[in-house]
């Protein structure tokens, strides 16, 4: 079910407890932003369906559940997905592949999309050293994958640490940025000005990758906690007005996980809204991870960051539409032979002669609809 959403001004439920202790509201898109947001949420709960997206035009507010009508979008259904339809490449019409940036050590999406007999490539430093996305080398690689049409579907999970809203509590680890100092509070020391450049660099990386799949007519999704400051960055808001992308809910409960966790896909494949799920018990029915640190000193915070099989294999049987079966799976150093190799005389055509789209390298006819002027010269 899909709903349209207004603005209000109470604190999400989910987050009432956790965020009470830092002072803070989280905040939807400014009402200026199109974006379906997902829910399998029953129409009787209002007050348990709410989203948390930084607006950092208008202050703090929050999206609200309105179930009378179907939602719509800003954009008329016949333009829907243009920019794929005037830029989807040729190549377009042969293999397709799942893309999984930053897929982590477990792959849990690659291995269910795997499951199906269907061909995944997962792309984490934790797997190969050669998979960093900080290095400008290979990310100018995976652009290219990305663009070249063999993408059927792209996910990105980049690392969500330093955008973490946890970081705020008090006796949590240090904080390099807040809602109001996106770009970095004013005393860090080297050592946290990196790491506050890196993390904007690996999400700003992970986004541009899954829109280079988009425009060469895949589709995608970038996914944070819902209540990631992440959400406050130009990228991530830049990907869900460019692709009028669904945003997709999913709490853990839903999947058989018995925390205080909820996910959010930013989509362009609206099929996948199917998956939505939120939680429908009772406030404080959840154990909170919040601040907690299992018997090796780890943060469980950082642990629910990997999604449970049940979610996995959901997700996998929504996109499997959109990929082709192989006989044998992909590497990294396998996936550019699949780019397909357009013959010489083969269509589409093409011409450049650097004057724009007004000019024609071709004078043996004038432009389509242009009058033919010198067609006495052309004759002649």
């Amino acid at each position: 079910m899909t709903a349209q959403f207004k603005l209000s001004h109470a604190p999400p439920i989910e987050h009432q407890q956790e965020d009470q202790s830092l002072g803070l509201s989280p905040a939807p898109f400014a009402p200026d932003m199109p974006a379906i947001l997902a829910t399998s949420q029953p129409a009787h709960q209002q007050d348990a369906m709410v989203e948390e997206i930084p607006d950092t035009d208008n202050g703090d507010t929050h999206m609200e559940h309105q179930p009378a009508h179907p939602s719509h979008t800003t954009i008329p259904s016949d333009l829907h997905n243009v920019s794929q339809d005037l830029l989807t490449p040729w190549s377009c019409k042969g293999t397709k592949i799942f893309l999984d940036i930053c897929s982590g050590a477990d792959c849990p999406l690659s291995k269910a999309v795997r499951a199906m007999g269907l061909p995944a490539l997962s792309i984490d430093i934790l797997l190969d050293s050669r998979m960093d996305l900080l290095n400008d080398q290979f990310y100018e690689q995976l652009l290219r994958l990305g663009s070249s049409g063999v993408i059927g579907y792209a996910a990105a999970s980049p690392s969500c640490t330093e955008y973490s809203l946890l970081k705020l509590r008090p006796g949590g680890p240090r904080a390099i940025r807040t809602p109001d100092m996106m770009q970095g509070l004013p005393d860090l020391s080297p050592a946290e000005q990196q790491r506050l450049q890196d993390s904007a660099t690996l999400l700003d990386r992970s986004v541009n990758s899954v829109q280079s799949t988009y425009v060469a007519g895949g589709h995608g999704h970038v996914e944070q906690p819902s209540g990631a400051m992440s959400w406050r960055e130009p990228s991530t808001r830049n990907w869900i007005q460019m692709a009028n992308c669904c945003l997709i809910l999913l709490a853990a409960c839903a999947f058989d996980w018995d925390i205080m966790k909820t996910w959010l896909f930013a989509s362009s494949f609206t099929p996948l809204a199917d998956i939505a799920a939120v939680c429908t018990h009772a406030q404080g029915s959840h154990k909170s991870i919040a601040g907690t640190k299992d018997e090796h000193g780890i943060y469980l915070s950082r642990r629910s960051a990997a999604y449970p099989a049940k979610l996995a294999e959901a997700f996998a049987q929504k996109i499997s539409v959109l990929l082709s079966p192989l006989k044998e799976d992909i590497s990294w150093d396998s996936a550019f032979s699949l780019f397909p190799h357009k013959d010489w005389f083969q269509d589409p055509k093409s011409f450049v002669d650097g004057g724009g789209l007004q000019s024609s390298p071709d004078w043996s006819r004038p432009p389509a609809d242009k009058e033919n002027i010198f067609r006495s010269v052309r004759d002649f």
